[in-house]
C-alpha cells in the first residue's frame, strides 16, 4: 500500500472569507453535503462556483452521492436564498440561478447517462 505524507495548507478559508485580498471579488461559503470540505466562491456579480453541490447534465439536480443528506439539504436552501444570476457546477453545464427553485432528485441525471 502506498504511503501517503500529510500536506499543509498554504492558505485556510473559513465560511465567508472576503477573497478580495486575492484580487477576486468573492466570499467563500462552506456547502457540505456531497462531501464535508465542500466550498462555494460566490461573486459580488452574483455568479456563485458551487463544485458537486449540484450537477447538471440533463437538469439541474442533486448529485447521485451525498455523504449527508441534511447538510446537503441545508447547503442548497443557503445558496437558494442568495437569488444568484448564473450556477457554475463541477459536472455539466452553468445554469440560471432561478433554477435553483426546482432542483431535481439525483435519478434524473440516470436519464443523461443512459442515453
Amino acid at each position: 500500500m502506498a504511503r501517503v505524507s500529510p500536506l499543509n495548507a498554504d492558505l485556510v478559508l473559513d465560511d465567508g472569507a472576503d477573497l478580495s485580498a486575492y484580487g477576486l471579488d468573492a466570499r467563500i461559503g462552506l456547502v457540505p453535503g456531497h462531501s464535508p470540505g465542500s466550498l462555494s466562491v460566490v461573486t459580488a456579480e452574483k455568479d456563485a462556483f458551487v463544485g458537486d453541490l449540484f450537477v447538471n447534465y440533463a437538469v439541474p439536480s442533486q448529485p447521485i452521492y451525498l455523504m449527508d443528506r441534511d447538510a446537503w439539504q441545508e447547503s442548497y436552501e443557503r445558496i437558494r436564498a442568495m437569488d444568484l444570476r448564473m450556477v457554475y457546477v463541477g459536472h455539466g453545464e452553468p445554469f440560471a440561478g432561478e433554477k435553483l427553485d426546482a432542483i431535481y432528485p439525483a435519478r434524473y441525471q440516470l436519464r443523461w447517462w443512459v442515453r
